[in-house]
């Protein structure tokens, strides 16, 4: 044993037990590490577990002055999406200062649209980048009554605003197509009102119930549907109830035109 060991080992022969240990865990874990001991740094990939929050008014409609085919969905954005900042130190975006702030959008990556016209089966329909409040269905079947849904997503979660079924949450999603630069017309040639179930020719029961689904809502409110303003006072009220009671039973006579079109 070379003289320094045997210092070494007398010493800490007459240590105090915890004294003994201490030195023995500073060896082991402070010695300088041998040469087949390699480390490294890499960046470590978090788990995400929180959702990003919903968007929020959701609302369908037809795209007003077309041919028909096309809803606009629009939304508020998500809570997460909203431009943050974060600090890289000696990162990737290294500057001469060895930081850098860059904005950045926290937990959220986007939103997909998804639509349903049976309320049983739903179709993903599209996606939009973070920063979107609409999205445009240009796949729409006219008269085809459509409810949307729209998710905020992360790498991890599809998120959805809660909305009770038949509340004016759940109306304002919902649309149809129309053709708009179709009039439709009966048997004189006279304009008809009140006609918005496109699969029926005649003005009945069904777009009653439509038009009682709308009624009392104001412009600028969610939900608010132009095509139920049946006299342009920019509200739906019982003026314009009374024009459709006047048109209740009309049959269009130029249905066909429609359905050719």
């Amino acid at each position: 044993m070379a003289t320094g060991d045997f210092f070494i080992m007398k010493i800490m022969k007459n240590l105090p037990t915890w004294c003994f240990f201490a030195v023995v865990l500073d060896i082991l874990f402070c010695a300088t590490p041998s040469p087949a001991l390699v480390i490294s740094q890499q960046p470590a990939a978090g788990v995400d577990n929180i959702p990003p929050a919903p968007a929020s008014h959701i609302q369908a409609s037809d795209r007003a002055d077309d041919s028909g085919g096309h809803i606009l969905v629009t939304w508020v954005p998500s809570l997460d999406d909203q431009a943050g900042f974060s600090v890289l130190m000696n990162g990737t975006y290294e500057a001469s200062s060895g930081i850098v702030v860059y904005p950045t959008h926290r937990g959220i990556l986007g939103y997909r649209i998804y639509r349903s016209a049976d309320r049983a089966t739903t179709e993903f329909v599209g996606q939009e980048p973070v920063g979107s409040d609409r999205f445009l269905d240009e796949k729409a079947e006219d008269g085809v009554t459509y409810s949307y849904e729209v998710r905020a997503f992360d790498a991890s979660h599809e998120t959805s605003p809660s909305i009770i079924p038949g509340s004016s949450a759940d109306l304002a999603r919902t649309a149809q197509a129309f053709d708009n630069t179709f009039i439709p017309t009966d048997a004189g040639g006279n304009p008809v009102a009140g006609w918005f179930n496109r699969q029926d020719p005649t003005v009945g029961f069904d777009d009653f119930f439509l038009f009682i689904d709308h009624f009392g809502q104001v412009d600028g409110e969610v939900g608010f549907d132009s095509q139920y303003d049946l006299n342009d006072d920019h509200r739906v009220n019982f003026a314009d109830f009374f024009i459709f009671v006047d048109h209740f039973g009309t049959r269009v006579s130029n249905f066909d035109e429609l359905l050719i079109n």
